[in-house]
C-alpha cells in the first residue's frame, strides 16, 4: 500500500472514530438528559383543568429530539435504531395517556418496526419495550372493538414473556430485579451504579418485565369480558389478582371489589367454595378497627348473604327436582361446588370445602320452610 492510500485510511478511520464518538456523546449526553426529563415531567401530577400539562410538554421533547441529525446520518446504527424505537414507544405511550389513540397507534407500530430491525444477539435487552409496545396494540384494538386482533396481540406478550424467563433459566441470564435511568453521577452516588442503564441500551428489569406481564393478565380480562366471554375474563382477572396480591402491588378498596364481583361470578357458576374463598380473602385485608371501612365491610356482608341464599336455593332445587338421588349429577354437583381455579398461596386463609347437603332430607325440608310463601304472602 502507498503512501498516498495509507493516509486515506487513516484519514477514513480517523473519521469513523469521531463520528463514533460524537454519536455516544448523543447519546449518553443530551439523549440522555432529554429523556430523563421527559420522563420525569410524564410522571408529574397536574391539576384538574389541564390535566396532561406536563405530558404535552414532555412530548415535545420527545418529538424534538427525533429531529436530531444523528438519525438521518446514522440510520443502520444498531444504537440509534434503539434509541429511535424506544423514543417512539414512549411517544406513542404519552398518546395514549392523552387520549389521541389513532396517533399513538401509529408511533406503537413504528416502534416495533424499529425493534425488529434490532440483530437477535442484542434484542433480548429490549424485551420489555418489545412486550409494552403489543400490550400498547392490544388495548388500543379492542378500544376500538377490533377485540380478536387486541387479543392476537395480548397472545404474543404472553408467548415473549414466556421465552424470555426461558432464556433467563436456562441460559442464567444476571437480570438485575429494577435498573435506573437516572444521570450516571447520581447512579453512582446512590451506590447503584451495577443497576444504572442508559436509555439506548434498553437493559431489562425483572421488576418491570413481571409488572407487564400482570398488565397483559389485566388487559386480556377486560378484552374477553368486552365480547362475553364471561370464563376466560374471570380466568385472567383471577391470575391478575393472584399477581397483585403476591407483590403486594394492589389498592386494598379495587382489591376487596373485585374479589366481591369475581365472587359472585363463582356463585352463579355453582362454584361455591371458590366464590367463599374470595369472599374470604378479600374480607381478610379490612382492618380490625370495624369503625373503618365501613362501606366495603357492609359489602362484604351483603355478598355474604348473597351467596349463603344462592346455596340455599340450590339445595331445595336439589330437593324439588328429585336430583338427589341421581347419584351421577350429585357427584358431579359436589365436583363443581369445590372447584377451586384460583388460590393465593402466601395468603393464610384456608380453601374451604362445600359439601351440598343431600343425605338428610329434614335439612331440605327445612330450607322449604324458610324459602315457600306463606298462605298470608299470596
Amino acid at each position: 500500500m502507498c503512501i498516498r492510500d495509507r493516509r486515506r485510511v487513516h484519514g477514513e478511520i480517523q473519521t469513523k472514530m469521531e463520528i463514533d464518538s460524537n454519536v455516544l456523546d448523543f447519546l449518553t449526553g443530551s439523549a440522555q438528559s432529554l429523556l430523563e426529563k421527559a420522563d420525569y415531567l410524564s410522571k408529574l401530577p397536574n391539576p384538574e383543568e389541564t390535566p396532561f400539562k406536563t405530558k404535552y410538554e414532555a412530548r415535545d421533547i420527545l418529538k424534538n429530539l427525533l429531529k436530531d441529525q444523528v438519525f438521518e446520518k446514522l440510520p443502520n446504527d444498531n444504537r440509534v435504531i434503539a434509541l429511535n424505537a424506544i423514543i417512539h414507544r414512549k411517544i406513542g405511550a404519552n398518546l395514549y395517556d392523552t387520549e389521541e389513540f389513532t396517533e399513538s397507534l401509529t408511533h406503537i407500530k413504528k416502534a416495533l418496526e424499529l425493534f425488529g430491525k434490532i440483530p437477535d444477539e442484542y434484542i433480548f435487552n429490549y424485551t420489555a419495550d418489545i412486550l409494552s409496545c403489543y400490550n400498547h396494540l392490544g388495548i388500543l384494538n379492542t378500544n376500538r372493538d377490533d377485540v380478536e386482533n387486541g387479543i392476537c396481540y395480548f397472545g404474543k406478550a404472553l408467548e415473549l414473556y414466556d421465552q424470555t424467563i426461558d432464556l433467563i433459566k436456562t441460559h442464567n441470564y444476571e437480570v438485575p430485579p429494577e435498573c435506573k435511568n437516572s444521570s450516571l453521577k447520581l447512579a453512582k452516588a446512590n451506590g447503584q451504579g451495577q443497576a444504572f442503564n442508559f436509555y439506548y441500551q434498553g437493559r431489562l428489569s425483572r421488576k418491570r418485565l413481571e409488572s407487564l406481564h400482570t398488565h397483559t393478565y389485566f388487559y386480556l380480562a377486560q378484552a374477553y369480558a368486552k365480547i362475553g366471554k364471561k370464563e376466560k375474563a374471570a380466568h385472567y382477572c383471577g391470575l391478575t389478582m393472584k399477581r397483585q396480591f403476591e407483590v403486594n402491588t394492589y389498592q386494598v378498596k379495587d382489591f376487596c371489589l373485585n374479589c366481591i364481583n369475581l365472587a359472585e361470578f363463582y356463585q352463579n357458576r355453582e362454584s361455591f367454595a371458590q366464590a367463599e374463598y374470595l369472599l374470604n380473602i378479600g374480607f381478610s385485608l379490612l382492618p380490625a378497627d370495624l369503625t373503618k371501612r365501613k362501606k366495603l365491610r357492609a359489602s362484604f356482608y351483603s355478598a355474604y348473604g348473597v351467596l349463603y341464599l344462592k346455596l340455599l336455593e340450590t339445595a331445595c332445587t336439589n330437593y324439588h327436582t328429585g336430583r338427589l338421588s341421581n347419584e351421577a349429577y350429585m357427584v358431579s354437583a359436589d365436583r363443581m361446588a369445590n372447584d377451586c381455579e384460583i388460590r393465593f398461596e402466601s395468603s393464610k386463609v384456608e380453601f374451604p370445602v362445600k359439601k351440598l347437603p343431600r343425605d338428610n332430607i329434614e335439612d331440605y325440608k327445612t330450607c322449604l320452610l324458610y324459602t315457600s310463601p306463606s298462605p298470608r304472602d299470596s
